[in-house]
Order: C-alpha cells, then structure tokens, then sequence
C-alpha cells in the first residue's frame, strides 16, 4: 500500500489470504506503518491487525473495534496562565499548550521612551530587553481571565484632588485681591 501525507510517502507491503467462505485464513504486514509529519506535528506509527477481517462478494466494511487516541477536533476556545502558558481547549476534549507569551524585563524600566497609545520603546538608558518566560527571571506573572483595574488608591487621590483644588482657589483669591489693589492705586493716582 502507498500513501501520501503532507509531501512524505508511505510504502508498506503486506498479504492477506481469504477462504472460498471469505474468511481470513493469514496475513502478514512487513512490519510497522510510519506515517512521516510534517509542520511541527510528531509522526504517527500503526500496527495493522487484520485478524477479523472479512472479504465477501459485497463491498467492503472495515470498522475499528477500538481506538486509543482523540477524534478530529478543532479549536474552540483557550486560557492563558500565570506563566503565561496558552492552552487550547479542543472539541473533541483534547487540552494542549499552544504556545506561550513571551515576556521582556528592562535593567531600568524608567529609561523606556514613551511611544505613544500606553506602548514604550527600549533605549539607551533602558538597556536591552530580557525575554523570557512569565514568574523567572523577575518577570512578573499573568492574571488570566481577570479585568484590570487601577492600581490608584481612590481616597488618596480624592484627598490630593481637594487640596490642589483649595491651593488653586487660594490662588486665584491672590490674583483677585492683586488686581482690586492695583485697580485702587491707579484709582488714587487720578
């Protein structure tokens, strides 16, 4: 038998010998059937066992009795983790990690340049980025399925708000009573 898969043929040879009732009477395979892979995903070995194959005068029924691995499925959904590890969630119940996010830490933060739209560019004073896996290193981790709040601590900043309000209020009286003054000298000067 020949097959091809993803540019890699398969060649395996074999005999099966039937009765004149259409039963098995031997069969042989030259060994295992590997089926090369390719883009990343890992070969596949089988082991053809014919022992309750049949051949009639009808066409041709062969089923599996059993299997040991997943049915086809595709990606329906996936969540990242505190390390920032993606695992995909399949269709047919298969969880697999897919990939991870890579994350970059700076001898000096500080130095980064702003570019605009909450995004920052290495420089010179930050020195080169350090990439790496999320929690090593002194990269920080991920907070999956989380909303982001404010680090901002609310009362404080109401606090801060008021006196710079009531600094601004006492300015502007400042001006105010500057320009009453003035307004009262070039008066007595007339």
């Amino acid at each position: 038998m020949e097959m091809g898969c993803g540019g890699t043929d398969v060649v395996g040879s074999g005999t099966l010998t039937f009765d004149a009732n259409g039963i098995i009477q031997s069969g042989s395979v030259s060994g295992n059937i590997t089926i090369g892979a390719s883009g990343g995903a890992n070969s596949i070995s089988l082991t053809p066992n014919f022992s309750n194959v049949t051949q009639y005068a009808s066409a041709s029924t062969m089923l599996h009795v059993s299997q040991d691995g997943y049915t086809d499925g595709s990606l329906s959904t996936y969540s990242i983790d505190a390390n920032g590890q993606i695992l995909g969630i399949y269709t047919n119940g298969l969880n697999q990690t897919i990939g991870q996010v890579a994350v970059a830490a700076f001898n000096n933060p500080s130095g980064l340049m702003k570019a605009g739209d909450s995004t920052f560019i290495a420089s010179n004073n930050s020195g080169t980025a350090q990439v790496g896996s999320a929690n090593t290193g002194g990269r920080g981790s991920f907070s999956a399925g989380t909303l982001e709040m404010s680090n901002v601590d609310i009362a404080q900043e109401f606090a801060n708000m008021i006196i710079y309000e009531r600094g601004f209020q006492a300015n502007s009286k400042v001006i105010t009573t500057g320009d009453d003054m003035l307004q009262t000298l070039v008066g007595m000067k007339r």
